[in-house]
């Protein structure tokens, strides 16, 4: 893995140039991912910004297009005269004093090749120092539930949501609520996102050469306290989790799935038994970040009814002091009206009736109803409170959350 100093490179050559540019102004911006696509004219370019694919620049000439991939899977000790198959790779980055890993992902296209530069900012990560709950931007309920969860002293507690939803940020957030040194704290990743003081980290999955099923198993012989899983794939890891937590192990895991009924879902079709599960399980912790309305150019706006009526809400809403807010596009913004990114949770906490329908097999809808009835805040209805605090806008909670979960 070969470094890539972020700025501009004392060779004249115009690719080395033009990299350097790109890979400055990607990590200027904060983008998570850079997107470079071949085109019949060259090259198009785009950068993941808070959640969104916004295009960036376009440069002219296939064949100057071709040669900055090739210089970007060179970087990453890809093979550079490879155009036919896909390849992965990774590099490493340097801004000033800071170390940035990044991924490099190479598909062939109809024009040339596609490049995907992932960029895991593991210093932003823990830039406060060690993470807590307070650090996750929650609103006080939120936090609260989650809070009590973690303090329990065993049992699992589920993190879910769809890919760049924050699951690995919040899942660090819960391992900060204990002081280093007070336990042995095992986590399992893939890959380590950021060094954790006190903690055994172990890397886990293919690139690792070590399973996780394989990894967990022996961290259960390590005398842990706490471990945590960063992704539940498979149904040996599935069960041996719950039986961790089961053991009296406190275990923080991370599923993907779209609502907190979905992960229980997701881990009994996985092969859990449901009793065991409803046993082991404290509580599901589902996520989704917002766009926040850009301060320097956010200005009141007026939603349309049809627009209400879209989105679910009476028009009463104009007069019960709602505040609409949307950024025009700004420098600072790049134009898109957005800048950074808000947490919403669903916090649903497992009491005996909950644990009851687990077991029996109920269907996610008789366990929503029950959750529900106990007074469970939706995604949908955190996503609503930004809007109404003209924290984000009424389309972005569109986009983020479903009208009628």
């Amino acid at each position: 893995m070969l470094t890539e100093t972020v700025a501009a490179p004392a060779d004249d050559s115009p690719v080395l140039r033009f990299v350097g540019r790109l890979l400055q102004d990607a990590l200027a911006a904060g983008a998570s991912d850079v997107h470079l696509a071949s085109t019949a004219g060259g090259l198009q370019i785009r950068y993941r910004l808070d959640g969104v694919l916004l295009p960036m620049d376009s440069v002219d000439g296939r064949d100057f297009g071709a040669r900055v991939i090739r210089r970007l899977k060179v970087l990453a000790e890809l093979e550079p005269t490879v155009n036919g198959r896909p390849q992965d790779g990774r590099l490493e980055l340097t801004q000033g004093e800071r170390r940035i890993d990044a991924r490099l992902s190479v598909l062939p296209s109809r024009h040339g090749e596609d490049a995907v530069l992932r960029i895991l900012d593991r210093q932003g990560l823990l830039s406060s120092g060690r993470m807590n709950l307070a650090g996750l931007g929650l609103d006080a309920v939120a936090t609260g539930a989650i809070r009590r969860l973690v303090q329990r002293p065993h049992g699992l507690l589920l993190v879910t949501g769809p890919a760049g939803s924050g699951t690995t940020t919040t899942l660090y957030g819960l391992l900060g609520e204990q002081p280093a040194g007070e336990d042995k704290l095992i986590t399992l990743e893939d890959p380590v996102e950021a060094p954790l003081a006190g903690a055994l980290q172990l890397a886990v999955g293919d690139s690792a050469g070590l399973g996780c099923a394989h990894a967990l198993r022996a961290a259960l012989r390590h005398d842990s306290d706490r471990l945590m899983v960063g992704d539940l794939r498979d149904t040996e890891t599935a069960r041996l989790v719950v039986q961790a937590a089961l053991s009296g192990q406190r275990v923080y895991a991370g599923v993907h799935a779209g609502q907190a009924f979905d992960a229980i879902g997701r881990l009994i079709t996985l092969g859990v038994d449901p009793y065991d599960l409803a046993a082991a399980l404290n509580g599901v912790v589902a996520q989704r970040l917002l766009r926040r309305v850009c301060p320097h150019c956010a200005e009141d706006d007026q939603p349309t009814p049809e627009m209400l009526q879209a989105s679910g809400l009476p028009k009463a809403v104009l007069e019960e002091g709602w505040t609409f807010r949307r950024g025009r596009g700004c420098d600072d913004c790049r134009g898109s009206g957005y800048l950074g990114r808000q947490a919403i949770a669903q916090t649903l906490t497992l009491d005996p009736e909950l644990r009851g329908l687990i077991a029996e097999r109920a269907s996610p809808a008789m366990q929503r109803a029950a959750a529900e009835r106990r007074g469970l805040i939706t995604l949908r209805d955190a996503a609503l409170e930004l809007v109404c605090a003209g924290i984000t806008t009424l389309e972005e909670a569109n986009r983020v959350t479903a009208v009628q979960e």
